[in-house]
């Protein structure tokens, strides 16, 4: 009887750590980082404009979640956003083509900042391969109709403003 408890025991302390291993293994993955917000400006995203930003793979993945800097008006707190991605960019020729677009629900997380938050929004699992692609923000939805703007960052990549033409680049993430 004894030996009963000790196999059953031992296998569930090993389907705990099979199971423990899985979650780790499925945490989220950051592919690319453009680097924090550096406080100089920040560019509209709603009301017409948009702002894209270049962003490099150095290897394939399935990309489901995009976090991004916001500057915000006190109070106000981002809703949605309209996002795109693109393997070109439309400031460095034209855009497109559309690798896949939507509008979503954004999370807004911690403070980065004065008048700065953290935000967040899923994307359906888009599997890319290693090279470079563009991120366009626009048509944000604000709860209180005001600017939303992303965040510069002066990371590496490129970017653009839809009347500006090439601008410094944003805060942001992609996360496998």
């Amino acid at each position: 009887m004894n030996k009963r408890i000790c196999f059953a025991s031992l296998f569930l302390l090993i389907a705990t750590f099979l199971v423990l291993g899985s979650a780790a293994a499925m945490a989220d993955t950051v592919v690319y980082n453009n680097g924090a917000p550096n406080g100089n400006d920040a560019w509209t995203i709603n009301f017409g404009f948009w702002v894209e930003d270049s962003f490099t793979l150095t290897t394939t993945g399935n990309l489901t979640q995009i976090n991004f800097a916001a500057w915000l008006i006190p109070g106000d707190v981002i809703q949605t956003v309209r996002w795109t991605i693109f393997s070109a960019g439309a400031g460095a020729g034209g855009g497109g083509p559309i690798l896949r677009s939507g509008t979503a629900v954004v999370t807004s997380g911690a403070s980065c900042g004065t008048d700065c938050l953290e935000e967040t929004f899923s994307l359906p699992s888009l599997h890319l391969t290693p090279g470079t692609y563009y991120l366009r923000l626009q048509n944000a939805v604000v709860t209180n109709g005001d600017p939303a703007y992303w965040a510069e960052s002066g990371g590496p990549s490129k970017a653009y403003q839809s009347t500006v033409g090439s601008i410094p680049s944003e805060s942001f993430q992609v996360i496998e």
